[in-house]
């Protein structure tokens, strides 16, 4: 009997950690549904398309953006994606997207379907994001045809080239 009751309070301290855990992701939850984004005001999570209902992360700022926003907010503050190095440069750099609220400066912008808060948790999801898109070919590069426009981008440079005709 005595191992028993040890068992029933292992099941019950179980249980209890497992309710802690369900209260904490119900109030996360609670609290992901009522971030709005800083550009259009709506909850991300509420849009009425499925779609729209993804965050715009941005590397060095904690502020919400829908990704829709973040994206239409950077073609409209900036026609001019790159900037020159120098003029005797050929190679650019991206411009940095600038928070619209506190101008922190980021160099990417990745969608989440999911609001990270924790700093730690958003710079490994950065550096996941970082390693799954250096696997990509750089569309500027053209498979070793063109040439890349910053090697900041973080896009695998393909130095393929193409077999000479003889």
């Amino acid at each position: 009997m005595a191992s028993n009751d040890g068992e029933d309070a292992d099941c019950s301290s179980s249980l209890s950690s497992e309710e802690a855990l369900s209260e904490n992701e119900i109030e996360t939850n609670m609290r992901v549904e009522q971030y709005g984004c800083e550009i259009c005001k709506m909850p991300v999570r509420k849009k009425l398309y499925f779609p729209d209902r993804r965050f715009g992360l941005l590397e060095n700022c904690m502020h919400v953006f829908c990704l829709s926003c973040i994206r239409e907010y950077r073609e409209n503050a900036d026609k001019l994606y790159f900037f020159k190095k120098n003029d005797e440069c050929e190679q650019c750099v991206p411009a940095p997207v600038f928070c619209s609220v506190c101008e922190a400066p980021s160099m990417f912008i990745v969608s989440s379907t999911v609001w990270i808060e924790d700093e730690v948790e958003k710079a490994l999801y950065f550096d996941a994001y970082k390693k799954s898109v250096s696997k990509i070919s750089c569309p500027w590069m053209r498979f070793g045809q063109g040439k890349c426009l910053s090697l900041k981008c973080g896009i695998k440079a393909n130095d393929w080239k193409p077999d000479r005709r003889r």
